[in-house]
């Protein structure tokens, strides 16, 4: 049985880790206000970007409970608080949680900063919010602990 890279790193909870970066928005227009003529200094704005798709209303998350959601994997802090800014970006319902990130050491594969996020009551509630946002953010996984 031979086993895909993709396949490892999800099973080792590093698969959004290996995702490509997503490219930064281009520069909107500022407004000018009314009577004032427009001077265009730079090329016009690309059309605009399609929404992000919407997520169902997510399971309110618990103030403390046992479980999180595991969002990424990322070799350094810097890159995880970035991850986190993209994701909740990306999934509104991340908005209402708080971020944590956990130094975790992998065997075979070295240090990463594990993002989770939120506390839930137990597993199903966990499962139930990451099924609301995975369209969105590729990967997410109940996390106890």
């Amino acid at each position: 049985m031979s086993v895909t890279l993709p396949a490892a790193a999800a099973f080792l909870g590093v698969a959004s880790s290996l995702t490509p970066p997503v490219p930064a928005p281009h520069a909107l227009p500022v407004p000018v206000p009314p009577g004032q003529a427009q001077v265009q200094t730079q090329p016009a704005a690309p059309a605009a970007l399609p929404a992000p798709p919407k997520t169902a209303a997510a399971p309110a998350a618990s103030v403390t409970g046992p479980y999180t959601v595991h969002l990424a994997s990322y070799r350094n802090h810097g890159n995880a608080a970035d991850g986190w800014r993209k994701l909740s970006h990306a999934a509104a319902p991340l908005s209402s949680l708080q971020p944590a990130y956990r130094p975790v050491e992998v065997p075979g594969q070295g240090a990463f900063v594990r993002l989770t996020a939120g506390h839930f009551a137990d597993k199903a509630a966990a499962q139930s919010f990451c099924d609301s946002i995975k369209a969105a953010v590729g990967y997410c996984q109940p996390l106890k602990g």
